[in-house]
């Protein structure tokens, strides 16, 4: 049974609006990132407050009817006027899992055969609701064979269901009537008290699940049996709507409206209630009262009673407003309100959905097409092409971008510049400390932080997984002393052996080995991972071609790491084993850090109190370059400065100027071993802390880089017409990729389908 509303602006104007929420509800966009909020009117209540009768004198189904809840999930009714025989299609839609959470893909089964005879409607609108609840995904035609037994069972929960559901039945109404409106809207269950508390509230979060949309028209049944103030449904739907603009009331039972409540239930409906005004108004309806034993009566007939209902009983009979009278005017209300939030929504939708169609374009695209489309080998070159592109940007540090940059995520080349500066601070630690004069403080840091720059750098992050080895143990004159001595072979008095300054030195440089091999180890883990990552990404869709291009690039992952390996042990070497150490053709600057040290050194051992200071004399800072020359010349400006017989002028000062003189007469030797070994840390330390990067980008990185993609080819032996079977075979996508192939071109279908009636509607 329809109410004729063949007059009303929506039957005349709004059909292909409505299918194209409709279509967009069945394309699943509501269920997507975008969260499209498509227009619907919804129907909320207590129990008992008429909510069912409502529903079947719109739309003519007749809905289950017994004591207590009848309905557990929402229902979704859509009527359309149709040119054949009037019939009813039920759908299940599941958009949530058994706990509740809302899936990716939404999906819509019928429900059996559609339904010719209205008498059969309700008992499979009920074995419907009970395929839900008991989230039946196959098999549903079990369903409509249950007894009345089963049946009760289920409607009273006591076989295990759960009491309610978030996934909808999906009823769609073919009328062929010429006086049939369209019209969509969703009956949700009604509010209950007298359950346990959990049941109450997952009641209440379901309905404010829907009326909590902007773009949802709320109608709330409330009886007048009982004062508005006690009802729920409408405290639930003015929080929801706290400007009162989507709201309408439907008030039910105007017969049982006692004499004492008249006046305000009547300033109510008239609008001069300012407490319970609404935007939309209220209205009011006679529903039958043996709509639970009956079917609903035929249109005219009920148009015919509710008419004499309201004209023969006060107070309606004296009502002014007769438009608030009726279901015929609420449906009229309801349809103009309707179109209203559909016309200020369809721009808005239209943008929605362009986006969402791009999304899905954009998505596709990244899925292979069939192989039958493509010839196998080329297929698998196109992934390794794409493979090898992911690894030269990751490599080259463009893989960067906004999204990355916002979450702080750090790049390959920015983690790995981590460590190498990790593995600078490692080398520096083991710079060697010489103390001139035995008892004073360490002597190691000289006026010049040449050696020091790398610690204005604060804003560094450390790499935890590299070790500071710290120095070689601190030597005092005596100790070099020692190691000069035990180190001399025929040199004479005099002569500094050689191997003296190469000991030394082999001590720091012995130490570097540890922080550079954990330096080398940290990167190549970390390319090894970026690697494993982009194979995923580009083969993952083809699991038996992953399968055989992981242990490939596995392998040629190892033969890259140990070939980088041999490089970096080689530039260890190059900086240890005779004869190229010590080496350097960097001279001027060693020159220059010997100067240093040794005026340091000579200031250091000569060390007098604050008020004796003086000033080192020019004639100092060139011992450096006298070491290499004249050995007794440097041994006696050292001793000059040592002695305080030097003024800052650089000429000879008389005794009574140096009245405390340092016994450095045996330390000549020692301060030149400790100035040309300590300068040279410093120029194999600058020079090692690039080398070791380099060689690992060079020959890990860039090594990998350049063998990945002719290694993989030629392992899998690609282009050997032997090999077509088998490479066409490894080509077996997976079913999730098909499946969602296939997904997507439906909705693309759909959504197509979408803009092109909305286009038609002046939508650009």
């Amino acid at each position: 049974m329809t109410i004729d509303l063949s007059e009303s602006e929506y039957a005349k104007n709004t059909r292909s609006i409505l299918d194209v929420a409709k279509s967009l509800r069945e394309s699943g966009v509501s269920t997507t990132t975008l969260k499209i909020t498509i227009p619907l009117l919804v129907i909320i209540g207590s129990q008992s407050a008429g909510k069912s009768s409502i529903v079947e004198v719109i739309s003519g189904v007749r809905v289950p009817r017994a004591s207590g809840t009848c309905t557990r999930c929402p229902m979704e009714v859509n009527i359309r006027r149709c040119s054949g025989e009037w019939s009813v299609q039920v759908y299940l839609r599941r958009e949530f899992d058994a706990a509740g959470v809302k899936l990716d893909v939404a999906t819509k089964v019928p429900f059996g055969e559609p339904i010719a005879d209205r008498k059969d409607i309700s008992r499979r609108l009920m074995c419907a609701q009970i395929a839900i609840l008991d989230n039946a995904e196959e098999n549903c035609e079990m369903f409509f064979r249950l007894a009345d037994t089963e049946i009760e069972k289920y409607r009273k929960s006591t076989n295990g269901t759960p009491r309610f559901s978030k996934n909808a039945i999906i009823v769609d109404v073919s009328d062929p009537s010429p006086n049939c409106i369209d019209l969509s809207f969703v009956d949700l269950p009604g509010l209950i008290q007298n359950e346990a508390e959990e049941v109450v509230e997952l009641l209440e979060r379901l309905v404010e699940s829907f009326i909590n949309k902007p773009d949802c028209l709320i109608l709330v049944a409330v009886p007048m049996s009982d004062d508005i103030e006690n009802h729920k449904s409408m405290r639930l739907a003015l929080k929801a709507d706290p400007e009162k603009r989507r709201t309408i009331g439907v008030l039910t039972k105007p017969d049982l409206l006692s004499v004492g409540s008249r006046k305000k239930w009547m300033e109510i409906l008239d609008g001069t209630n300012d407490m319970h005004a609404l935007r939309l108004g209220y209205f009011i309806v006679k529903l039958s009262e043996d709509a639970e034993k009956s079917p609903p009566r035929e249109r005219d007939e009920h148009e015919s009673k509710e008419g004499d209902f309201f004209t023969n009983n006060p107070p309606w009979d004296q009502y002014q407003n007769r438009d608030q009278l009726g279901v015929k005017n609420l449906v009229k209300a309801l349809s103009k309100n309707l179109m209203n939030l559909i016309d200020d929504a369809l721009p808005r939708l239209f943008e929605s959905v362009k986006e969402q169609s791009r999304s899905f374009r954009q998505e596709l695209s990244l899925i292979p097409k069939p192989i039958a489309e493509d010839t196998p080998s080329l297929v698998v070159s196109k992934r390794i092409g794409m493979l090898y592109k992911d690894l030269e940007r990751t490599i080259a540090g463009v893989d960067v971008n906004g999204k990355s940059i916002a979450a702080g995520d750090r790049s390959f080349v920015q983690q790995n510049q981590s460590t190498y500066f990790s593995l600078k601070k490692a080398i520096h630690s083991t710079a060697p400390v010489f103390r001139p004069k035995n008892g004073l403080s360490d002597g190691s840091t000289p006026e010049s932080n040449d050696a020091e720059e790398y610690f204005d750098e604060e804003n560094e992050v450390l790499d935890v997984g590299i070790t500071l080895p710290g120095p070689p143990s601190t030597k005092d004159c005596g100790a070099v002393r020692d190691y000069i001595n035990g180190s001399r072979g025929h040199e004479q008095k005099g002569i500094v052996p050689y191997t003296a300054h190469r000991v030394l030195i082999e001590e720091f440089v012995e130490l570097w080995r540890l922080p550079t091999m954990q330096c080398f180890d940290i990167v190549s883990a970390r390319l090894e991972k970026v690697l494993n990552e982009h194979v995923a990404k580009n083969f993952s869709l083809f699991p038996s071609l992953c399968e055989h291009i992981l242990p490939i690039t596995a392998k040629l992952f190892e033969n890259q790491r140990d070939a980088a390996q041999k490089a970096v042990e080689v530039a260890l070497r190059m900086e240890s084993e005779s004869p190229y150490s010590p080496f350097t053709q960097n001279n001027e600057y060693r020159f220059s850090s010997m100067k240093r040290w040794a005026t340091h050194y000579a200031k250091v051992f000569s060390q007098r109190p604050a008020s004796q200071e003086y000033i080192i004399p020019e004639v100092v800072t060139s011992i450096a370059e006298q070491v290499v020359e004249s050995i007794p010349v440097v041994g006696e400006v050292i001793n000059k400065v040592a002695e305080g017989a030097l003024a800052s002028d650089g000429s000879s000062s008389d005794a009574s100027q140096t009245s405390t003189k340092p016994d450095v007469g045996a330390y000549e030797e020692e301060r030149k071993v400790m100035a040309f070994v300590r300068a040279y840390f410093n120029v194999s330390y600058k020079r090692i802390i690039d080398y070791i990067p380099l060689t690992i980008e060079y020959t890990l990185n860039k090594g990998l880089l350049e063998t990945i993609q002719h290694g993989i080819e030629e392992n899998l032996k690609l282009y050997d017409p032997g090999m077509a079977d088998k490479i066409s075979a490894m080509l077996c996508e997976a079913k999730e990729v098909k499946e969602r192939r296939e997904y997507l071109k439906d909705k693309l279908a759909l959504l197509d389908k979408n803009l092109l009636q909305m286009r038609q509607l002046g939508l650009k």
